[in-house]
């Protein structure tokens, strides 16, 4: 029984988390051309294939997005939104073993500068895929009322925000030391 509640969060999560991301990437062409030069900035792809890179990565974040709306459809979503963040891992380290100084534009807007916690959010995102992979094929095939997703619904609301800004949480964890900024 708690099996579909897993897969209903694990779906929620991911299908947010590549929404805000792909929403973010392609809302305006300005966006889009960030988003573009980040990518170049990384030097994973030729200089090319860049707009074909970023419009590929668009592409199947809204895919994922997609497959994840069914029941039916889900284990797929779940299997390529990981491959997706694996690729995403894999070019975040070159970038960062690189010395590369490229920032991460996940989100449609500039965070940090790309480091180690974005290959521990890629890492935690691919694990809430993995759960919903495991939920949806073992789970019971039966839909709960509404008002019993709710707690689901807010827990995946927080864990979202919480990926999505987490380059903001970082900073604020930061100490400014010039004096009287950085401290209330």
């Amino acid at each position: 029984m708690g099996l579909v509640y897993l897969e209903f969060g694990c779906r929620l999560t991911i299908g947010l988390v590549f929404l805000i991301s792909s929403a973010g990437k392609v809302g305006s062409p300005a966006r889009f051309a960030d988003f573009r030069s980040e990518i170049a900035a990384m030097r994973v792809v030729p200089a090319g294939l860049t707009r074909a890179a970023a419009a590929s990565v668009c592409i199947v974040e809204i895919a994922v997005v997609g497959l994840l709306v069914s029941g039916f459809t889900a284990v797929v979503g779940f299997v390529v939104g990981s491959a997706l963040l694996a690729v995403f891992s894999a070019a975040i380290l070159r970038t960062v073993r690189s010395g590369v100084g490229a920032r991460c534009h996940c989100f449609g807007f500039r965070s940090g500068r790309l480091g180690i916690r974005h290959l521990y959010r890629n890492g935690f995102l691919m694990a809430v895929c993995a759960a919903g992979v495991l939920a949806a094929t073992a789970g019971p095939d039966w839909t709960p009322a509404w008002v019993d997703l709710l707690p689901v619904t807010l827990l995946a609301l927080v864990a979202v925000a919480l990926l999505v800004f987490m380059d903001d949480l970082v900073d604020l964890r930061r100490v400014d030391a010039t004096p009287g900024r950085g401290r209330f």
